[in-house]
């Protein structure tokens, strides 16, 4: 009787020992912006000579400046959107 006991004990604690362990990996994959929030941003090309010319020309950089500052904003955004699924741990600091 008692070989039987230490028999099912020894059987039981062995098959607990051949139960297959579960490994975990964890792979980060970066996520990069889109490309059309980190292309360059074109500017226009003065092609007047007089001063009347310059003062038609500022509206197009200031256009040019608004529609920069918009990728920007946008960029920002996404990464915002990006930190609050990821966490704080997931700042891209490659990206200044």
């Amino acid at each position: 009787m008692k070989a039987v006991l230490i028999l099912s004990c020894l059987t039981l604690w062995l098959s607990g020992c051949a139960s297959p362990k579960v490994i975990v990996t964890t792979q980060v994959i970066p996520e990069l912006p889109p490309r059309l929030l980190i292309e360059t941003c074109d500017s226009p090309e003065f092609v007047g000579s007089t001063y009347g010319d310059v003062v038609l020309f500022v509206p197009q950089l200031y256009a040019a400046l608004d529609q920069c500052n918009a990728d920007k904003t946008a960029l920002q955004q996404w990464r915002s959107e990006r930190q609050k699924t990821m966490g704080p741990s997931g700042d891209i600091r490659s990206l200044r």
